[in-house]
């Protein structure tokens, strides 16, 4: 029964990932891969299979941490039933776009800096 919960939340999470992924459009073929470089900086970013996959774990994770079976004993035995609600499915598809969304997010402020960076190397090697 736990499995079975665990692929829905993760699969909703994923759903959220998709949706996180489509958002931002991507528009080569490359950007759908796993992890793609930037243009302009060293930085690679997430492409929409990674926003997928980041949002089903994210999703896992949240609900391992804060569902009903947070609590619940792994190794042993325990006869607590373990059930997933419609708020609980809305939430892991929220935290699977916010969890891809947050690590788009970092990379382009990686890049951001690395393209500052480089700039203000070529300005000091223009200066002298």
């Amino acid at each position: 029964m736990i499995w079975k919960i665990i692929g829905v939340v993760f699969a909703t999470g994923c759903v959220g990932g998709l949706v996180s992924g489509l958002f931002y459009r991507p528009k080569k073929l490359e950007q759908l891969l796993l992890w793609y470089p930037g243009e302009d900086c060293s930085t690679h970013f997430p492409g929409l299979l990674a926003n997928v996959l980041l949002g089903g774990f994210a999703a896992v994770v949240f609900w391992c941490l804060y569902g009903p079976f947070s609590g619940a004993t792994i190794i042993g035995s325990s006869t607590t039933e373990v059930g997933l609600t419609v708020g609980q499915l809305g939430s892991c598809l929220l935290i699977g776009m916010g969890g891809a969304g947050f690590l788009l997010t970092e990379a382009s402020r990686r890049c951001g800096e690395d393209i500052i960076r480089k700039r203000k190397k070529n300005d000091e090697s223009k200066a002298m």
